[in-house]
């Protein structure tokens, strides 16, 4: 895991959604990028049941489970593939207004290859960092040609 911030605006935009949202809201959409991240790498399963022709029908009824077609015989597993999206897991934990939030925090995870395990420790080292860093601000200087002239 590559805890070198130095340089990377998307500290700052993680420290950004940190301090927009309420704590319980942000502790909900990491869990929330912690269990994608596990099911994007097939390391948990959605809940479902198979029927006898093998077709996988998900537990977890959210909207996007319920917009993808059904399971037939030649697509048994369309409902499994609705079952690991960004927007089925956030409607799971409650934070299906912060999909993008998600992605944000799975895109910049993998940046630093942090894995499923990690990823909570370097949210709270990004955020100590940012902290101690606040980002620079550069102010135009105001230049004699720009003023707007009386008319």
């Amino acid at each position: 895991m590559d805890t070198d911030f130095k340089g990377d605006p998307r500290v700052y935009k993680i420290a950004g959604i940190e301090e927009d949202y309420t704590e319980e809201a942000f502790d909900a959409c990491v869990a929330a990028a912690i269990e994608y991240m596990r099911r994007k790498a097939r390391k948990t399963h959605p809940p479902g049941t198979f029927d006898s022709a093998g077709r996988w029908y998900a537990d977890e009824r959210t909207s996007a489970v319920r917009c993808c077609r059904g399971p037939s015989r030649a697509w048994p597993y369309s409902q499994m593939k609705a079952a690991r999206t960004v927007a089925h897991v956030a409607e799971v934990y409650g934070v299906d207004y912060l999909d993008t939030e998600i992605r944000q925090i799975v895109n910049f995870a993998e940046a630093r290859n942090a894995d499923d395990n990690q990823v909570r420790s370097l949210i709270d080292q990004t955020i100590a960092w940012a902290k101690a860093n606040p980002r620079k601000t550069r102010k135009r200087a105001a230049k004699a040609d720009e003023t707007p002239s009386a008319a």
